[in-house]
């Protein structure tokens, strides 16, 4: 909830910065231009990187949909998703709006799925075929609005055809390539990375996580790395079965990662603690096993 806040009061600043003293100097406006010709600018709060900002979001909304899917929601959290969609959505994030998609459709499947094992009666059906139709009906509208006429244009949408794959990307493919021509291009690289910083090699930020582990840290500290990183989620990953709604936000957070900087995010470690968080919210203390050593004891 203090990560939800903490967005939302930097998104109200970020929205009155001119307001703030100070603060309009501090923020370095990120803008694009369209294909008309048109430059708009991009929403993302108190930061100075769209991307990052609506990582923080993509996390935040993941976790308010586990509490809501879980039946341990306020009911101002429907309310709390909504505002951060339309922050996301200010902020112009091809990248945020695929993982919502991602996101919305893993929890729908979810719920359906439980649903179903629930009972078999055609209210759930009846239901079920409702929140499709909603759910059609919303997007229509919306697709209406401005905002999301400019992402239409960024996504060249009538011409996919003649679109090109860094174009439906935004740039990010040909990042990629070049990472991945210096990656397999020294035995050296590949097994032991190029260390901390990539400046030497004229490359520009990754915009992939797991390219960023890679080239950085090679195959042999990747390896390292993800270990330590299982490390951390295996003691909350006892009690996963029934209960694997509570993997969305890491679920989102591995999506985001095929498209933003992670590896030197300060921010990563947060969503490292929401994610354990959520995986460790077991419905009873007794819940909670240790490795190797069974159930707690309780006297």
């Amino acid at each position: 909830m203090f990560f939800v806040a903490g967005i939302l009061i930097a998104s109200v600043l970020g929205t009155f910065s001119d307001w703030v003293p100070g603060l309009s100097g501090f923020m370095r406006a990120t803008r694009i231009k369209l294909d008309d010709g048109d430059i708009v600018g991009r929403f993302s709060g108190i930061q100075t990187n769209p991307n990052f900002y609506t990582m923080d979001i993509t996390i935040a909304i993941a976790a308010l949909l586990y509490f809501i899917g879980s039946k341990k929601h306020r009911w101002f959290d429907y309310l709390l998703v909504i505002v951060l969609l339309g922050f996301g959505v200010l902020s112009l994030s091809l990248s945020f709006m695929l993982s919502m998609a991602f996101v919305f459709l893993l929890y729908l499947i979810y719920k359906i799925f439980r649903l179903t094992r629930l009972s078999f009666d055609i209210n759930v059906v009846l239901r079920g075929t409702l929140v499709i139709v909603l759910t059609i009906i919303v997007i229509s509208q919306i697709s209406n609005l401005p905002y999301m006429d400019i992402y239409f244009q960024r996504l060249g949408a009538g011409g996919f055809v003649d679109q090109s794959l860094s174009d439906l990307t935004t740039g990010r493919s040909d990042i990629w390539s070049d990472y991945l021509k210096l990656y397999l291009s020294d035995w050296r690289i590949f097994i032991f990375g190029v260390g901390y910083s990539v400046e030497a090699y004229n490359l520009r930020q990754a915009h992939n996580y797991f390219l960023e582990l890679l080239v950085h840290l090679g195959i042999v500290g990747t390896m390292i790395y993800l270990n330590v990183l299982n490390s951390i989620f295996k003691p909350f990953s006892v009690k996963i079965k029934g209960r694997m709604l509570c993997l969305l936000p890491l679920a989102a957070l591995i999506f985001r990662g095929f498209g933003i900087n992670l590896f030197f995010r300060d921010n990563f470690i947060f969503y490292l603690i929401i994610c354990t968080l959520i995986m460790a919210d077991y419905d009873s203390p007794k819940d909670l096993r240790r490795p190797g050593n069974g159930a707690i004891n309780e006297k």
